[in-house]
């Protein structure tokens, strides 16, 4: 994470903690508000979604899933207690309420 008003990196965990490096995951980060993000992370077995807020804080639970989505979405009508939809491939769909 970068702060752009003191020009310094926060470092927070990697993008792939697989040691298996030939396995290329594509970074994502789901804004949930002003405040806190949604960033994933691959295990090498499964993907951890971690929510931090802008100091880089973890700030709820964490969300898993079987691959490393493709895409990650959040239906902001419900506030709080939106879901996130993951798409994990062409067929496979999953939920996190």
């Amino acid at each position: 994470m970068i702060d752009l008003e003191l020009a310094s990196l926060i470092p927070l965990f990697p993008l792939s903690q697989s040691e298996d490096k030939s396995v290329i995951v594509k970074p994502s980060i789901t804004v949930i508000n002003e405040t806190e993000f949604l960033i994933l992370s691959w295990t090498g077995t499964s993907t951890i979604g971690v929510f931090i807020n802008s100091d880089g804080d973890p700030v709820r639970g964490t969300l898993q899933w079987p691959a490393h989505p493709q895409a990650v979405c959040m239906y902001y009508g419900l506030g709080s207690m939106a879901p996130f939809h993951a798409l994990i491939s062409k067929q496979v769909l999953t939920t996190h309420t």
